[in-house]
């Protein structure tokens, strides 16, 4: 009989550690799940690989983002060009350059406004919180051009790009960078015009 009462104890304890278990169970089941593919930060795998803006070009309501892999994916224009420092001092001029730049067309980045105003002017700002402001002229390359000694030899004819390259280097590798604007031309364009570190352009309305 004892060992009958033993028997029972044994089954009955068998029985009750898997109701816990299933009872356990149920509950882990039960619990919210962190995400697999979140990080410690919250953020997830995707977003974590998602590229990076570079540059937000607005126009009132209407706001265009781009990624570096979306610039290049846009039609490319590379040039040779080379800026000019003047007025430093009396008949002195510092110039950088020539060197080769590749990156977008101003006006090919304004085109993808359905919407754009038939007179405007720019609003370019920089990460070191420096603005430019471009009028439409500018952007169509109306700009004063210069010789090596300084001396403005024509008003027209420029082009204006967004670079993301320059000597087939990246500007994200670059102190300049990522996007710098540069006016493309074989002779000298002003250095007052060429920003750097730029991240959003704003479109006004003239």
């Amino acid at each position: 009989m004892a060992e009958e009462n033993n028997q029972n104890k044994l089954i009955t304890a068998f029985l009750a550690i898997i109701i816990i278990l299933a009872a356990l169970t149920v509950v882990y089941v039960s619990l919210p799940k962190d995400d697999d593919n979140q990080s410690q930060d919250g953020t997830t795998d995707d977003e974590e690989d998602e590229p990076e803006v570079l540059l937000k070009v607005s126009y009132g309501e209407s706001t265009n983002e781009y990624t570096l892999d979306e610039l290049i994916e846009l039609e490319s224009y590379n040039c040779d060009a080379t800026m000019i420092k003047t007025k430093l001092l009396p008949n002195t001029v510092i110039t950088e350059g020539p060197n080769n730049y590749k990156g977008v067309k101003m006006t090919t980045i304004l085109e993808q406004f359905d919407n754009l105003p038939t007179n405007y002017s720019l609003i370019v700002n920089s990460t070191d919180d420096w603005t430019t402001e471009y009028s439409k002229d500018n952007v169509t390359g109306v700009i004063d051009i210069y010789n090596e000694t300084g001396e403005i030899i024509r008003r027209t004819g420029a082009t204006m790009i967004i670079a993301y390259m320059i000597n087939d280097e990246y500007y994200s590798e670059n102190s300049d960078g990522p996007l710098r604007i540069i006016f493309c031309d074989e002779d000298y364009t002003p250095s007052n015009l060429w920003a750097k570190m730029i991240y959003s352009i704003d479109i006004i309305k003239e």
